[in-house]
């Protein structure tokens, strides 16, 4: 690992100060150090630079003084001296903050035009597109084309708009002749196939002869009107981009015309051959618009032929249609032809001894799949143990790692760093450095680690750990009991199971008080700002601001109600009240009114539209079974009336 072994005559409980361990005394010289930190930070950040140094000259010896370093020169670059900041860079090799303050300063270092500065610092590795672009021109101007120059081509070939950074490089390429009809003919390809068409038309200038022209005008022809595919004369030539482009506007034909499609895809595969990707996409593009256009023969035959050239994701729609359709002998039929690592799946295990049920019930082979379903901890494995009316199987293997090895760990100059800015609450920080500490690392390493997380309840990094380790097993470290006593206040408040509400938070957050979403939600049970202003307003709770999310007492009471509302709008029907929290309300009505009824409760779950919401809910449910485990609860995953109720 990264970490130099270190030994350190100080105990994480000791060392790490946080709203779950016992505070250091303020006596200490480490409370003290973390008391100069903070008033450091805030110096800098009123700029007052002389109060700065003061304090960062009294944290010499403290874990973050690399930090406060690079806030430092982060804020000065351009008054820093270069051999500072290489000295800054090789010193702390084994943190992300070198990384960080290079790029910045290569930046710096582009826009005051220092080249050989630039040079010396430049890490093709780490560097942006602009950076990839300029050293490219140094060398260059330099005289080293026989590197630079088809990295420069490389770079300028690509299927979108570069960077303006990137422009001097390639007005120097053009003003050097170096963009000749082959090279422009690449972008040109890459453009149409990522729909850049405004490139594609700013690529067209660089053909000089016909033969380039009309190539171009016939696969703009090829993209834009599919149906151009029918003339098989229009095309004279077949290189890889242009199969790439036929298979593209083929892609498009067969959203609108796929029989059409099909024909002329036989056409020419009876005579080129296509890149192994391109088969793939445009067969399952096939198979699902013959199908969706009422072509459902057609569709199943070409499935049949070309079953090992398809994505496993076209075999899982196509059973989806068939246990949407009820055709259960046909979901026995296409079982058959899944690949190994798919059969084997606890889904489609399930879903053929479903199928057997309905279609052959006196089938030897639907009991002796639900006996090996039900020793799996999984949502498929539970209900296998409701139809075998068996207790829940736990799985559990703790992992088996020496306290002294957490101990090592923990005593590392790069985790002491995560500790301390654990404790300031720097978590996107702490995050960042736990991760670049165990990049690459084997198994027994990110095990470790996780039981280091674990010792410190940072259940977030002690999960996610878990999952880099592919170690699944371990269900205390993996579902922890975590914020316990707020989760039991707002459980009975809301009159909702304990281990259902622990659920949708491991499933939301991972239990990440501070984690925010793409979309903005926000903590452990993933809110979205105006979700938990319009929540807080009707049930008289507190709020200021999407900041009060990160708070886990204001969290955990908010999503509570929230998901007590979407109980009371959906009859206490956990599986809708669960997929309303994750894709809102007014979808889950309208998928109800779709289904008007007429599914089963696990074929409703299957054919949820949104793959995001199916795996959620079918996660929340088995998640919940296990926290009920830990609680020594005994409620079934759902109950009688869940299940026999049609949705």
């Amino acid at each position: 690992m990264r970490y130099r072994k270190a030994h350190l005559l100080i105990t994480l409980f000791a060392y790490i100060s946080l709203s779950w361990l016992p505070s250091a005394s303020a006596a200490t010289p480490l409370a003290e150090q973390r008391g100069l930190y903070q008033e450091a930070n805030r110096a800098l950040a009123r700029q007052a630079w002389g109060e700065f140094q003061a304090l960062k000259a009294r944290l010499r010896d403290y874990p973050l003084y690399a930090y406060l370093e690079y806030r430092e020169y982060a804020a000065r670059l351009d008054r820093v001296a270069a051999g500072t900041v290489l000295d800054f860079i090789a010193a702390n090799s084994d943190s992300p903050l070198a990384e960080r303050l290079r790029r910045l300063w290569l930046d710096q270092l582009r826009a005051d035009g220092r080249d050989d500065d630039f040079l010396a610092a430049y890490r093709q590795a780490t560097a942006s597109v602009e950076q990839q672009c300029h050293y490219q021109l140094i060398n260059y101007r330099r005289g080293e084309r026989q590197q630079s120059l088809p990295a420069a081509l490389a770079l300028w070939q690509v299927g979108k708009s570069q960077p303006n950074a990137c422009d001097p490089l390639f007005d120097r390429l053009i003003a050097d002749g170096h963009i000749d009809e082959e090279v422009a003919w690449k972008r040109y390809v890459n453009a149409l196939l990522d729909h850049q068409y405004r490139l594609a038309a700013y690529v067209e200038r660089f053909f000089t002869s016909d033969a380039y022209r009309q190539r171009a005008t016939n696969l703009m022809a090829v993209d834009r009107q599919p149906a151009t595919v029918g003339n098989y004369a229009l095309l004279r030539e077949y290189s890889p981009e242009t199969l790439a482009v036929l298979a593209h506007g083929l892609i498009h034909l067969a959203q609108q015309d796929a029989p059409a499609a099909l024909r002329h895809w036989q056409h020419y595969r009876q005579h080129h051959t296509f890149a192994a990707g391109d088969e793939k996409l445009v067969t399952g593009t096939l198979v699902r618009n013959l199908f969706a256009q009422g072509h459902g023969a057609a569709a199943d035959q070409l499935l049949r032929d070309a079953i090992t050239l398809v994505d496993a994701r076209v075999l899982d729609w196509r059973l989806q249609q068939a246990i949407k359709a009820a055709q259960w002998a046909s979901v026995v039929e296409w079982s058959n032809t899944l690949p190994p690592a798919v059969a084997d799946s606890s889904r489609w295990r399930y879903w053929r001894a479903r199928a057997l049920e309905e279609s052959a019930p006196d089938s030897g082979e639907i009991r002796q799949i639900y006996e090996q379903l039900a020793s799996e901890r999984s949502f498929y494995g539970f209900l296998a143990s409701d139809k075998l009316r068996r207790p829940y199987t736990m799985q559990h293997q703790p992992v088996a790692v020496p306290q002294v090895q957490i101990d090592e760990l923990a005593s590392s100059p790069p985790f002491v760093r995560i500790a301390e800015l654990l404790y300031h609450r720097d978590m996107v920080a702490a995050r960042q450095e736990w991760n670049f500490q165990l990049h690459g690392q084997p198994q027994d390493s990110w095990l470790t680690a996780a039981r280091l997380a674990q010792r410190w309840q940072w259940h977030h990094q002690a999960i996610t750990s878990m999952i880099q380790a592919n170690y699944w097993d371990d269900v205390e470290i993996r579902f922890p009991l975590a914020y316990r006593e707020h989760f039991d206040r707002d459980a009975g408040r809301a009159r909702i199971p304990l281990a259902l509400l622990l659920a949708i938070s491991r499933q939301e957050s991972s239990f990440e008080p501070t984690i925010v979403s793409p979309a903005g939600a926000r903590g452990l049970m993933q809110l979205m700002p105006a979700t938990a202003r319009e929540t807080a307003r009707r049930h008289g709770v507190a709020y200021r601001n999407e900041s009060d999310l990160d708070d886990p007492a204001v969290n955990i009471r908010l999503g509570s109600h929230y998901y007590r509302q979407m109980l009371d709008r959906f009859g206490n029907n956990r599986i809708l009240a669960t997929a309303a929290y994750n894709a809102g309300p007014g979808r889950v009505e309208g998928w109800l009114r779709q289904t008007a009824g007429n599914l089963p409760y696990d074929v409703w779950i299957e054919l949820i539209p949104f793959a995001e919401t199916r795996n959620y809910v079918q996660n929340v449910l088995a998640f919940s079974m296990i926290f009920a485990h830990h609680l020594d609860a005994t409620e079934p995953m759902l109950s009688a009336s869940e299940k026999s109720r049609n949705l």
